[in-house]
């Protein structure tokens, strides 16, 4: 079973001593677009990854320095979003980052799909940016099919966690016998339960953090999932979704 979660697009050096354990799998591509980003100026990468002057000048200046080697810091120690910060990764044992590291996969438009503890270096890149790389019009159409094939090179069960940005870089190549199951949750407002993205966030990290902690490998465990007053729903649920709604 792999587990596919997004990036963050803030991310700040480890603050554990984890030392990497691996490198990216595809660093040559992750070389070839950043070789196009370099050619461009702040100003520009405002106007392509539409962010602000600040953001921009960080942005060029990260993607200037950029290695590719192992010295960096562990992928899930670096990115610090919400759902990451609902992982908890720096509490991980020895042996929660070795299940961690066979498990969990993490989707990234510069890296493509990145180990947990694969050696990264701070960068700013959106999936969704449209850049244009070796002929081809954004990075979906960039990386095409070579995620998917990469999470069912030894598996055929994935369950996403990752925002739909992201989940649509695997979804739209699933076929049997391959399952991609995504889990969905879902909190009371106003009487009513609805999917709230803040809540969805900190949901999907906990989640994360519950099946690496307890060694889950079997679909049906998830719905055992019980963490912050959610619980599993079978009237609203499906072969292809688990909707966990909280108390």
């Amino acid at each position: 079973m792999k587990i596919i979660i997004s990036p963050a697009k803030n991310m700040k050096p480890a603050q554990s001593e984890t030392i990497p354990r691996s490198l990216p799998a595809y660093l040559s591509h992750t070389q070839e677009i950043i070789e196009v980003l370099r050619t461009y100026s702040p100003m520009d990468l405002e106007i392509l990854m539409r962010i602000n002057p600040s953001l921009a000048l960080d942005a060029a200046d990260r993607i200037q320095t950029m290695k590719f080697d192992q010295n960096g810091t562990a992928a899930i120690e670096t990115y610090d979003g919400i759902q990451y910060k609902y992982m908890k990764p720096l509490t991980f044992s020895d042996s929660d980052k070795e299940y961690a590291q066979k498990t969990i996969r993490i989707l990234s438009g510069a890296y493509g799909i990145l180990k947990p503890y694969d050696s990264i270096y701070e960068y700013r890149l959106e999936m969704l940016t449209k850049l244009n790389v070796a002929g081809t019009k954004n990075l979906y159409e960039y990386w095409s099919d070579l995620l998917y094939q990469d999470l069912t090179a030894s598996d055929d069960r994935i369950v996403n966690l990752a925002s739909e940005e992201y989940a649509k870089c695997i979804r739209k190549y699933v076929k049997a016998p391959v399952r991609f199951l995504t889990c969905s949750f879902k909190v009371r407002k106003n009487g009513v339960y609805k999917t709230l993205a803040t809540a969805a966030k900190m949901a999907r990290g906990q989640m994360v953090h519950y099946i690496i902690t307890n060694r889950i490998s079997d679909f049906e465990k998830l719905k055992e999932f019980d963490t912050d007053g959610y619980f599993y729903e079978p009237s609203l649920s499906s072969d292809s979704e688990f909707v966990f709604l909280q108390r």
